[in-house]
């Protein structure tokens, strides 16, 4: 009797493809199998990722990063004037240029937090 035929689905797998395969050899089994059980194991359970939690977050997200190039926007402007009316003393300058590289700081460190953890919601 033939096998029955089941459909085959292609996926990428980029940034986890060395982790597969890895765990595909540690455990002496196919890197299909290796991923139908990890599907399986996933959607059997109540712990999973709430998508829709995740594409509101990554809504907002984008949406405060469109916030946060406007006000950059704006910031430059009001340089622009700045540099036309005033002179300013270049060691202010510096100071309030370390300023701003600290709250840069602090904001690419905030956005690389979230984004690992929706990395993490994936896992």
């Amino acid at each position: 009797m033939a096998k029955p035929k089941y459909p085959t689905t292609s996926i990428r797998l980029m940034d986890v493809a060395d982790l597969v395969e890895r765990h595909a050899k540690e455990n002496d089994v196919s890197k299909s199998k290796l991923i139908r059980e990890a599907v399986r194991s996933y959607l059997s359970t109540n712990e999973r990722a709430d998508f829709k939690t995740i594409k509101e977050f990554t809504t907002e997200f984008h949406a405060f990063r469109l916030d946060l190039n406007r006000v950059g926007g704006l910031l430059n402007q009001i340089a622009r004037k700045l540099n036309i009316y005033i002179s300013v003393d270049p060691e202010r300058i510096k100071l309030r240029q370390q300023d701003l590289m600290g709250i840069l700081r602090k904001v690419s460190l905030t956005i690389e937090g979230v984004e690992d953890a929706i990395k993490d919601q994936f896992k």
